[in-house]
């Protein structure tokens, strides 16, 4: 269970925790998890929002192919 999340009427999150958000650490659920299109982190919310503030440049092609390459073996 998802500790920590809240939907919109303050009611805690009952989904089961599938990652956490590598800024604040809440566990999240598919439904919370959000992941970056740059960096491939996964985040909340929140965090997500605040992360696309920060300039952060396009990973290098070759570690994406890598990371891809792996997720497929």
């Amino acid at each position: 269970m998802v500790r920590g999340l809240d939907d919109a009427d303050g009611y805690p999150c009952g989904g089961r925790s599938i990652a956490e958000c590598c800024d604040c650490g809440a566990s999240l659920c598919e439904l919370h998890a959000d992941e970056c299109d740059l960096c491939r982190e996964t985040y909340c919310s929140m965090c997500l929002l605040l992360h696309m503030d920060e300039p952060h440049t396009k990973p290098n092609a070759a570690l994406v192919k890598d990371e891809a390459e792996r997720r497929s073996a």
